[in-house]
């Protein structure tokens, strides 16, 4: 090192990503239902932006898929940030299958990830059932031949 050259070292913490909020989602056969702050809701140790915490989806769902309203009309999710759930704006949509049913159990794997750092695997359960409160009501006669 030569004479009158300087360099300054800052310490940092090491980033910490918390899964707050991870509550199964309740969807209605065939419709779409809001992945909301309740359901997923990351947070840091450190003054992190909530457009940069991404979830990344490891393993998609089986009987449905994630989907935006703002982006992509219809194509499925790979990735979507903790600003896109708190503003409503991504969803789970079920697929109706052909054959009856009564519930369904699905569920996506994701990480969250940040310019800093990277979670383990979580998963997020999804319950499809004619046991929620549905809007298209009575389902007896659901597909009937």
């Amino acid at each position: 090192m030569s004479p009158g050259q300087f360099f300054a070292v800052k310490a940092q913490k090491k980033l910490v990503i918390i899964l707050e909020n991870k509550q199964d989602l309740m969807v209605c056969p065939g419709s779409s239902e809001p992945v909301r702050n309740q359901n997923l809701k990351a947070v840091t140790n450190q003054e992190e932006d909530e457009k940069s915490l991404f979830y990344i989806i490891r393993q998609p769902p089986r009987f449905g898929k994630l989907l935006s309203s703002q982006k992509n009309k219809g194509e499925e999710l790979r990735n979507f940030t903790q600003a896109e759930v708190n503003a409503g704006v991504i969803a789970y949509h079920h697929d109706m299958p052909p054959e009856p049913f009564w519930v369904h159990e699905d569920n996506f794997h994701f990480q969250i990830s940040s310019p800093s750092g990277t979670t383990g695997l979580f998963v997020l359960g999804v319950m499809i059932s004619f046991e929620a409160s549905c809007p298209q009501g009575s389902s007896q006669l659901w597909r009937n031949k």
